[in-house]
């Protein structure tokens, strides 16, 4: 188990009482793990020991919804096991989970500008602790915060929520376009850890995050940095791995 790296609270881990926050997990629960080397079938295993950083940590979120350190190793299909920021969208294969089959991740570490040196799909912290920009799409060295894709994470409440806008009216909801389609398109009511707020009824706080918002892009993030946060891992008996997110992706402890 290592003692840095990680993934957030909320993180869900999939165990034999269902998804539980990696947080909540105690010595002695079952998570279902699957052997290291990649052969054989899924099991549930033991926990033999909890982590929690002592130290916030810079964040990085390869996939929507995933939020742990750069050096934290995602199973590739066939590469075997590959830290988060080195994923590529060209140049490596794409990472196994349980219900979503093989998924690509949005960004090439051979071409991304990491301006953080974090490593992948950044997150830059507003001005308000606890909400966040990640950043999206990095595939081109002409890339930065101000000409990508980008959601806006709430970590307030200890658990991430991605915040869209409904709403044509704002930066927020400028960006959150993409993401509205694809919920219009696919006749989505709701999303796990989404939420989406309509350009009415929530004016007031789609025009306060639009203020963050516009201050991070005026000051190409360097103003208010990396976002760091605790992170948690466990050491699971025998096998070393296990699945997180409602997709499950396949993770080293």
């Amino acid at each position: 188990m290592s003692n840095e790296s990680g993934f957030v609270a909320g993180t869900l881990v999939h165990t034999n009482k269902g998804l539980v926050p990696i947080q909540n997990l105690k010595v002695g629960d079952l998570v279902l793990s699957k052997s290291e080397n990649g052969e054989g079938e899924t099991a549930y295993t033991k926990v033999l020991k909890t982590f929690k950083s002592a130290e916030k940590m810079p964040i990085m979120g390869p996939f929507l919804g995933v939020f742990c350190t750069a050096n934290h190793p995602f199973w590739v299909d066939g590469e075997g096991w590959v830290a988060a920021e080195y994923l590529d969208r060209f140049s490596g294969g794409p990472v196994v989970t349980l219900n979503q089959g093989l998924l690509l991740p949005t960004y090439s570490y051979e071409n991304a500008i990491d301006i953080f040196k974090v490593g992948g799909l950044y997150l830059v912290q507003t001005t308000e602790p606890g909400l966040v920009i990640h950043v999206q799409n990095l595939i081109s060295k002409n890339a930065t915060i101000n000409n990508v894709d980008f959601d806006l994470v709430d970590f307030r409440s200890g658990v991430p929520l991605i915040v869209y806008a409904d709403d044509d009216n704002s930066s927020l909801g400028y960006y959150s376009k993409p993401a509205i389609k694809y919920i219009r398109e696919n006749g989505l009511n709701k999303m796990p850890g989404v939420v989406v707020l309509n350009g009415e009824l929530d004016r007031e706080a789609i025009s306060y995050y639009d203020q963050l918002i516009d201050y991070v892009l005026s000051h190409g993030g360097f103003d208010t940095g990396a976002y760091q946060d605790y992170v948690y891992n466990i050491e699971v008996e025998n096998f070393h791995t296990y699945f997180i997110h409602e997709d499950g992706y396949w993770v080293h402890q």
